[in-house]
């Protein structure tokens, strides 16, 4: 039943998030975010509170690109007592300049790969951004 509720909870923060991103700076989507999540009792993985923000992002009404679905992973993350981090990033690809956005906990991705500073050069964190 937690899981059912953390789903629900992805899936409503991916819909705020993606509508914010459009009107207002990423910094005050965090504190939106942030002020809709309160300290939760049980703690669920990190990996998968991921993926169950993955699995709420492909259920969605639109689809979910990396921003909403890495504000709501950390919004989640946050929630449960991890002070995860936002990280965008870039990288030049095929001569157009590509971006990305993560979480980190304690500078270790979560669910993206290991490898992923290495594939996109991180120019804004949520440390930072504000």
């Amino acid at each position: 039943m937690a899981e059912l509720r953390t789903l629900t909870r992805a899936w409503v923060y991916l819909l705020i998030a993606y509508i914010a991103v459009r009107v207002l700076p990423v910094p005050r989507v965090v504190a939106l975010l942030e002020g809709l999540s309160p300290k939760e009792k049980k703690e669920i993985p990190s990996t998968r509170l991921a993926r169950l923000v993955d699995i709420a992002a492909c259920r969605h009404l639109r689809p979910m690109t990396c921003l909403p679905r890495s504000l709501a992973l950390q919004a989640l993350l946050r929630r449960h007592g991890v002070s995860a981090d936002l990280l965008i990033g870039v990288r030049r690809e095929a001569g157009a300049l590509r971006a990305h956005a993560w979480i980190e906990d304690a500078g270790n991705p979560v669910g993206d790969p290991a490898d992923i500073r290495r594939l996109f050069l991180p120019l804004v964190s949520s440390r930072n951004a504000s």
